[in-house]
């Protein structure tokens, strides 16, 4: 899916020329969920039986577009999905191009039936098969943090070392590599395994030997033992191990017409494939992390802008309280300086409490009358 931005003038219009059903259709929502963008930008629709009224041909009157309120002009445009016009996978240009070159006949990949110096990485983890011990199914494993995830017998483990060296040298050839992890920047951390770097895109993989499972068959004097026992197949396949990807194929392996040693090539293409997938995947969630943090962003901004709403509205409760307490003292005060009684404290004569007084009042009134003073007050210093 790709997205393209529309003004709220466009939007207007486009609603008001097209019926909301075709309309979502082109923008690859539905009918609602278009309705509630309409609603967020205060964009006015049609009502029931204007466009049958419009295909009788009677005249009928558009609503106009309103101004925006405070709120909406926070955000005049916005991005919507559109239909996704991108090319399907099987048509991309890496895959076309990597399908057209592993179909050439001079790049077909032949599996050596002997080779003399390993690379360096298979010849660790040969030497790792050889000398492991075999799980219950009958195959060995080495260590997916320091060497290729092979899991065979050891009687398999020398062909399954010469597939996995002839891949590693053509994807060298071809500019591609293995690694022994990746990172994974949603989770923040390392991920151990066998990753092709393919096209940009890291993708894990694993060759391993099948077993054939049979009904176990008690020993003599044997009270408690396995269903089933699980003997080495001879035959291997080549996987990619990852989820979503169920639409392509993801596993090579041997058959009764093929081996896998003849499948390299088509291992190849399908490569190319899943990392198409994968780019696009990520891309996808990148847009739509990137579109969170923009909402984000956007509910962070109304609510710094309600904060402040509130306290300018406190503020100015506060200066309203001042002013009417301030108010209400200088009325007190006039009838206190007309009066006889001595409403003056600690040693203070009533000229100077007074003058006290209005100091105070002055202080805590937010329009400040510094005119008015008592009759021959002192100012207290």
């Amino acid at each position: 899916m790709q997205r393209i931005q529309i003004s709220r003038e466009e939007l207007y219009e486009k609603v008001w020329q097209v019926p909301m059903m075709h309309l979502a259709k082109e923008f690859g929502i539905s009918d609602r969920g278009l309705a509630k963008t309409c609603k967020r930008l205060e964009i006015p629709l049609p009502g029931l039986g204007y466009w049958r009224k419009v295909e009788l041909g009677i005249s009928v009157k558009k609503a106009k577009l309103p101004p925006p309120s405070e709120k909406c002009q926070l955000n005049t445009s916005f991005l919507i999905k559109a239909p996704d016009e991108e090319v399907s996978i099987d048509q991309s240009d890496i895959v076309l191009q990597v399908t057209e070159s592993e179909s050439k006949p001079e790049n077909q990949i032949i599996v050596p039936q002997q080779v003399h110096k390993y690379h360096p990485l298979v010849k660790k983890t040969l030497e790792s098969l050889v000398k492991s011990r075999s799980d219950e199914y009958g195959r060995g494993y080495a260590s997916p943090e320091e060497l290729l995830d092979i899991r065979c017998s050891k009687k398999c483990a020398h062909r399954a070392a010469r597939i996995f060296h002839t891949l590693i040298q053509h994807l060298e050839k071809r500019g591609h590599s293995v690694v022994l992890e990746r990172w994974l920047p949603y989770y923040h951390r390392y991920e151990s395994g066998t990753f092709i770097e393919y096209f940009g895109e890291s993708l894990k993989v694993y060759l391993m030997e099948t077993s054939v499972r049979t009904d176990h068959v008690p020993a003599k004097n044997e009270i408690w033992g396995p269903k089933y026992d699980y003997t080495p197949s001879g035959q291997l396949i080549l996987k990619v191990e990852e989820y979503g990807y169920n639409r392509f194929k993801k596993t090579w392996s041997d058959t009764s017409k093929k081996r896998l040693e003849d499948q390299l090539n088509s291992f190849l293409i399908g490569l190319a494939k899943l990392a198409v997938y994968e780019k696009r995947e990520r891309e996808k969630k990148e847009q739509e992390r990137l579109e969170r943090e923009r909402q984000r962003e956007y509910q962070e901004m109304l609510r710094l802008k309600a904060e402040e709403e509130q306290k300018r509205r406190e503020h100015l409760d506060q200066l309203v309280y001042q002013w009417v307490k301030a108010s209400r003292i200088r009325q007190f005060l006039e009838k206190a300086t007309l009066s006889d009684i001595d409403f003056s404290q600690d040693g203070m004569t009533q000229e100077e409490w007074l003058c006290w007084a209005y100091n105070y009042v002055d202080q805590l009134d937010p329009f400040p009358k510094k005119n008015q003073r008592p009759v021959n007050s002192t100012k207290v210093t």
